[in-house]
């Protein structure tokens, strides 16, 4: 049959408007998505912040041991954070919002600080007075978006569907409001109090930055010899400082990556030292070495630093490019320092070196505190596991604290237990291995 030129229009007329209908259903099916997620997000930082402030009330009225306890979930604060990330991205905005870095991020590590001496002093009273006010201030904020359904015991699914529509917006809104809030004078000290191991306080700034550029010097001096570094970040506020080899970048510049540009970040709260190779090259005339050629350099580095540490992992990378198989692009080495069959988290040492021996990434750990002993051995862990123990290893966090985790056999699985080294609580289990001592799930 043949079809005249009229039908065939009329036909693919149907049909465009038929596509039109489905791409239209898929695009406000996923904006719903969008909108549902952002919301459940919001609705969990709301009830986060509830929890705090019920947590903060108990912490000052009641004196009790409270290790362990986690006043804020911060897997929920990252959701939010992300879900935050798309709606700035949504409103073409990509805002950095401090309510969010400077007040709830750490807010954990905070209030830890804070009872580490079983004692609660003015200032931290002050600071956790007036965390209390600005929750109260962003639960009002709160309350003008959800309406009823802030009440959790209210349910309405039509009302949230309409509240779901705006919540781009809303959330916005309420990200400018809280940050305009945590301006106010009265909660400055949110921003300015630096607890984390408490380092920024009453310490002499200049005689401080002094020995710290000295010593990042040093290090930097053993992993990148007849090299220069420069002091490049200007706010002493912040809690790292930065160091460079160079000074601008001139992108227009040739052959701007022949020399390789180095970034030097020590962690002011946890002392740690992080070296990036923020540009470089590599060239065909490059000389290439061989894995144990990079076994032996990184070993030689390391070296410089402890000769305690362990290697635990060794990761290889390939490289794509190459015509021939198995040829080497770079080599990661991860090291923890082991001391009477305890292994320290808070002193590892890991190192990444290209074919050419140029080293892109180091890392050296310098968190450790002192070791607070443990009341319970690895036979009190043996008897409260019941299965194929292969292996319990002794770890002690970056707090000083031991922890003893069990690897155990199941069905097949290597599993961990992590239990604490003074109650014998159990803190982890799952298949997150640190094998330290090389068990590996197959």
């Amino acid at each position: 049959m043949k079809l005249s030129k009229k039908k065939i229009c009329i036909i693919i007329i149907d049909l465009m408007v038929l596509l039109s209908i489905y791409c239209s259903n898929k695009y406000f099916d996923m904006k719903n998505a969008v909108n549902e997620d952002i919301y459940y997000n919001f609705e969990e930082f709301k009830e986060e912040v509830q929890a705090l402030n019920e947590n903060i009330s108990c912490v000052l009225t009641v004196k009790d041991n409270y290790k362990n306890k986690e006043f804020i979930n911060k897997d929920k604060i990252w959701n939010y954070h992300r879900s935050n990330w798309m709606v700035e991205d949504i409103k073409g905005n990509l805002h950095m919002y401090k309510y969010i870095w400077n007040v709830y991020l750490y807010v954990d590590e905070n209030i830890e600080v804070i009872l580490s001496d079983n004692n609660i002093n003015d200032k931290e009273r002050e600071y956790l007075t007036t965390l209390e006010d600005y929750n109260n201030e962003l639960l009002k904020e709160c309350k003008k978006i959800m309406g009823k359904l802030y009440d959790e015991e209210v349910f309405d699914i039509d009302y949230e569907g309409k509240i779901e529509k705006k919540i781009i917006k809303k959330q916005h809104e309420f990200s400018k409001k809280a940050d305009e809030i945590l301006e106010q004078e009265k909660y400055k000290i949110l921003i300015d109090y630096k607890l984390k191991n408490k380092v920024a306080e009453n310490i002499n700034i200049e005689d401080d930055f002094g020995q710290i550029k000295s010593y990042c010097e040093g290090v930097f001096s053993k992993v990148v010899p007849d090299t220069t570094l420069n002091y490049n970040n200007k706010d002493e506020n912040k809690n790292e400082y930065v160091f460079k080899n160079y000074k601008e970048r001139n992108y227009l510049e040739k052959n701007i990556y022949d020399e390789t540009e180095y970034e030097l970040t020590y962690d002011r709260t946890i002392k740690d030292i992080k070296i990036n190779a923020v540009s470089y090259t590599t060239h065909q005339k490059d000389k290439v070495y061989n894995e144990q050629e990079l076994d032996k350099i990184a070993q030689n580095i390391v070296n410089k630093f402890s000769n305690k540490v362990y290697l635990y992992d060794k990761e290889i990378r390939y490289d794509k490019e190459s015509e021939l198989a198995n040829v080497i692009d770079e080599i990661t080495y991860r090291y923890i320092q082991k001391n009477d069959d305890r292994y320290l988290e808070g002193s590892k040492i890991s190192i990444t070196i290209k074919k050419n021996k140029k080293i892109t990434d180091f890392y050296l750990g310098n968190s450790n505190k002192n070791i607070i002993p443990a009341s319970i051995t690895k036979k009190d862990i043996e008897s409260k596991v019941d299965g194929e123990i292969l292996d319990i290893i002794t770890i002690v966090n970056t707090k000083g604290k031991v922890e003893y985790e069990a690897h155990i056999k199941y069905n097949g699985i290597i599993y961990a237990a992590v239990f604490d080294g003074y109650d014998g609580s159990l803190k982890y289990y799952g298949t997150d291995i640190r094998d330290y001592g090389k068990i590996n799930n197959y």
